[in-house]
């Protein structure tokens, strides 16, 4: 029985790992997802009407300062589409 070799994504690039023989391997991967026509729109629009929670602008209103925690580079998450509607809409809200 020989090693497997598998590749999976790692950052912004790839990782191939030999798995121990008799390993079973299964690949997980996320549903396709249609993309949004206007996703600065979808973003302020989930602020605003967010499910099962208050909007953003009502949690900030009244407070004195927020901290905002977002992923690092390793995620694939798109910090730059909601970052600056959040730091608006709490600063609009007066903090």
């Amino acid at each position: 029985m020989t090693a497997q070799k598998i590749e999976i994504a790692f950052g912004r690039s790839h990782l191939n790992l030999r798995l121990p023989p008799g390993a079973e391997p299964h690949v997980i991967r996320k549903a396709a997802m249609p993309k949004l026509p206007d996703p600065h729109q979808a973003v302020r629009d989930a602020l605003a009407q967010p499910v099962g929670a208050p909007p953003l602008a009502e949690l900030a209103r009244g407070k004195a300062s927020a901290c905002i925690l977002i992923c690092d580079i390793t995620r694939p998450v798109p910090n730059r589409l909601f970052l600056r509607p959040m730091i608006e809409t709490i600063h609009a809200a007066g903090v």
